[in-house]
């Protein structure tokens, strides 16, 4: 009568969901502050930088799609991995 399968892969998609949106509002925050200070530290907006320093601002800039990515990632492998036991 019910379809189990569709039913565990929809409660995969929403827990997946939750576990985004709890990771984004718990750490999301925590990393612009991260991430301001780390400018404001390195002086980014000088145009004196050194080559060293000038990928050290650009690697700082780049934490935020970094996490965003890696949040995605394992979010998708663990409802991947769920549906997979499910069917």
């Amino acid at each position: 009568m019910f379809n189990n399968k569709g039913q565990a892969a929809l409660y995969a998609m929403m827990l997946f969901l939750v576990v985004i949106i709890l990771a984004v509002s718990v750490f999301g925050p925590l990393l612009k502050q991260t991430t301001q200070d780390g400018r404001d530290s390195m002086n980014c907006q000088n145009n004196n930088l050194t080559i060293g320093e000038r990928s050290v601002c650009i690697a700082i800039d780049l934490i935020n799609p970094y996490y965003i990515f890696t949040i995605l990632i394992i979010g998708f492998s663990l409802l991947a991995l769920g549906i997979k036991q499910t069917i």
